[in-house]
């Protein structure tokens, strides 16, 4: 990528058209002992379409799998599996994101089973819509958004004894770009799910400061 591209790319994945990684991992982590000898296959493919089109040559779709175990055992063992058997984990994430010198904005969506420390093997989903821009004739100045929502067993449904555990937070904020390595923001974060899961709603306001070395 020359200078010029970098304000719509991360040099971090360089390629101007796309590109692709794909790596064997311990599956604990690297903040956690290993519980087998499982190894994750963990792979992601990414493509620029538009790499010469002015607006659009931040355009970036990806995709990012996962397929392992986890590094816990069955708690409750269900029918059919030894105390000693691990859940299987799978990760699917597509995403599509838009980066431009002024703005930025991205959408991502999660769909598997199960997670690297989880000891069921339920299926989930979620997705995650995100975006800031600039203040005009004030670039340093951005204004940002976030919504997610999560749902950790799609098989749980709704009813009159039980509700769903599905999840949503949505966010907003101002940050600024004090330099590249220091970055002070004002956050506002909610939670709202009394109608549709048993978690506790909350409101929380954040001052604080990104640190990047």
């Amino acid at each position: 990528m020359d200078e010029d591209y970098l304000k719509y790319g991360n040099k971090t994945f360089g390629g101007k058209w796309g590109g692709y990684m794909i790596g064997l991992y311990n599956g604990a982590g690297y903040d956690r002992q290993e519980a087998n000898n499982n190894k994750v296959v963990s792979g992601l493919l990414y493509l620029r379409p538009l790499p010469t089109t002015n607006i659009l040559k931040g355009l970036q779709l990806a995709y990012v799998g996962t397929y392992g175990l986890s590094n816990q055992t069955y708690n409750p063992v269900p029918a059919g599996k030894t105390t000693n058997a691990y859940p299987d984990w799978r990760t699917n994430i597509i995403q599509a994101s838009l980066v431009h010198p002024y703005f930025t904005v991205m959408g991502q969506y999660y769909w598997g089973t199960s997670t690297k420390t989880a000891r069921e093997d339920k299926d989930r989903k979620g997705y995650i819509a995100s975006a800031y821009v600039r203040v005009p004739y004030a670039n340093k100045l951005r204004v940002f958004g976030k919504y997610y929502t999560i749902d950790p067993d799609t098989d749980l449904t709704a009813s009159a004894n039980q509700k769903k555990d599905e999840y949503a937070v949505y966010a907003a904020g101002l940050a600024y770009d004090w330099s590249k390595e220091f970055m002070p923001f004002f956050a506002w974060e909610r939670e709202d799910n009394k109608k549709f899961s048993n978690r506790t709603d909350y409101d929380k306001h954040q001052i604080g400061f990104q640190l990047r070395f």
